[in-house]
């Protein structure tokens, strides 16, 4: 059959399909170019970004070993949160 998706792309994945927009960099980086939860984060910005933060954080434990790690870097027209490599 087909290769078993890696952890990474499947993290990548559930991510698109929640709206993130998720744009993996040469250095490892993935940068969530959307925040589904924009309109809410303009009135509560830290409670949504500690929320999405929590779910990213959640949702790369799930899958397992993705190499990758939640970090809350807030930017302009960006999500809050910025997946890095794992040191």
């Amino acid at each position: 059959g087909p290769p078993a998706a890696s952890p990474r792309s499947v993290v990548l994945e559930v991510l698109a399909h929640h709206g993130f927009e998720p744009r993996a960099h040469d250095d490892g980086t993935v940068v969530l170019q959307n925040c589904p939860f924009h309109q809410l984060a303009q009135q509560h910005r830290e409670l949504i970004c500690g929320m999405n933060h929590c779910l990213l954080d959640a949702t790369i434990e799930n899958v397992g070993e993705t190499g990758l790690v939640a970090r809350l870097e807030p930017e302009a027209d960006l999500c809050c949160v910025k997946l890095r490599p794992t040191p």
